[in-house]
């Protein structure tokens, strides 16, 4: 396996290869870059990046150009956007103690990126380095706190950035090994993950060309098994349809490998689905065949899955809740219904900035609005509390 994954890192990186083991990616890759020329085309190749190699997952090559500055885009525009072209990965990386950078990145350099990023759909990991200050005490990461304004990058205003630019946002207090390995790398890890299935699938598409469509995948199974655990199927095999008379019956609009979780749970009377998607996608199987246990099995992984997500990588992942409600709703799934929706309402801050929010029908809006959590009122309370006590710091006596 020779794959070949490509990554662009933008900010103030220290370009010395002495010094390079303070940079995000590099504290990544650890001991396994290599600095120097990169294996691209010639007409890739820009000398005021810094270009370096590493292995992922054992036998996979990334090629990281990390970026000194972010003048570069004004001196040499043309040469970062023929690079960006060619990214697999952005990584966007700004610190949290430099305001007027971040300002800068957001006002000059943000608009310039927005639409090109849009055009190329490249996966973007916007990262916010540092801790915030606080003269009470240790250094605050509370999204809601308002005490350091003025010196330092709020939480607000990296989650507003990273929308612009359809980005995922981290942030990460300092670039140890475990904020490094376990967030900044777990995230990085599913973007290539994507992209190296995403190359995978185009490859065999390319040598087969337009005979892609033609192609079916062929799964055993025992009739007679079918007709005992599935009433469709017995009425389906025991008629006068073409199917009773048939050795190979062609199953329409569900994939082989949704359908071989169907053909699991009939043989075994257990389902396991790996993720909330192919949980969903057997639930609608389920529903179609008329196998309601197997229906309730999916809405309790479904329900399970996003339990177990913490809020970092509920706000970041790419699967849409409120769809997952429409397609519950579609398909008769009532308990799973009633759940997603207090699920959005418990988790009212991250799913009410999310676009797809507004696909909520009036009513599902009006109950959501209604069992939120936090509550209007709490947040109000809160912002009241931090009033007096800033007002409270201000007017604090101190004995000599």
């Amino acid at each position: 396996m020779n794959n070949r994954d490509q990554r662009i890192g933008l900010g103030e990186e220290i370009m010395g290869q002495g010094q390079l083991q303070g940079g995000l990616l590099w504290s990544y890759l650890g001991h396994g870059a290599l600095v120097g020329p990169c294996d691209l085309e010639s007409s890739m190749h820009n000398p005021a990046f810094m270009e370096y190699t590493s292995r992922v997952f054992g036998d996979v090559t990334v090629v990281v150009r990390d970026c000194p500055s972010w003048d570069l885009l004004d001196s040499d525009w043309a040469s970062v956007r023929k690079v960006l072209e060619q990214a697999d990965i952005l990584v966007i990386k700004y610190s949290v103690t430099d305001k007027l950078a971040f300002q800068q990145v957001r006002n000059s350099y943000a608009p310039r990126l927005r639409p090109l990023l849009r055009h190329w759909g490249v996966p973007v990991i916007l990262v916010a380095v540092g801790a915030r200050l606080n003269d009470e005490g240790p250094p605050c990461t509370c999204p809601l706190c308002a005490s350091d304004w003025s010196s330092c990058v709020p939480h607000s205003e990296g989650l507003q950035l990273s929308r612009d630019l359809g980005a995922t946002y981290l942030e990460l207090p300092s670039l140890n090994h475990v904020f490094v390995g376990r967030y900044f790398g777990s995230v990085l890890e599913y973007f290539m993950i994507q992209c190296l299935k995403h190359k995978a699938k185009e490859r065999p598409e390319k040598r087969r060309g337009n005979k892609v469509n033609e192609l079916w995948s062929v799964l055993p199974a025992h009739r007679a098994v079918l007709v005992a655990r599935c009433d469709v199927m017995a009425a389906m095999f025991s008629g006068k349809y073409a199917e009773a008379r048939s050795r190979v019956v062609p199953i329409h609009g569900v994939s082989s490998d949704t359908f071989l979780s169907f053909l699991e749970y009939l043989y075994t009377d257990s389902c396991c689905p790996a993720s909330v998607l192919q949980a969903m996608a057997v639930l609608v199987c389920a529903e179609m065949y008329q196998v309601k246990r197997l229906q309730h099995l999916c809405e309790v992984c479904v329900c399970a899955y996003l339990q177990s997500m913490p809020s970092r990588e509920l706000s970041s992942t790419g699967i849409s809740v409120i769809r997952l409600l429409r397609r519950a709703k579609c398909h008769n799934a009532e308990q799973l219904y009633v759940w997603l929706l207090h699920f959005i309402s418990n988790n009212y801050l991250i799913f009410s900035h999310k676009p797809d929010f507004l696909e909520l029908s009036e009513e599902e809006r009006e109950q959501v609005e209604r069992l939120r959590w936090p509550s209007r009122g709490y947040l109000q309370e809160l912002s009241e509390y931090q009033h007096r006590r800033r007002k409270l710091r201000k007017s604090r006596c101190i004995v000599m």
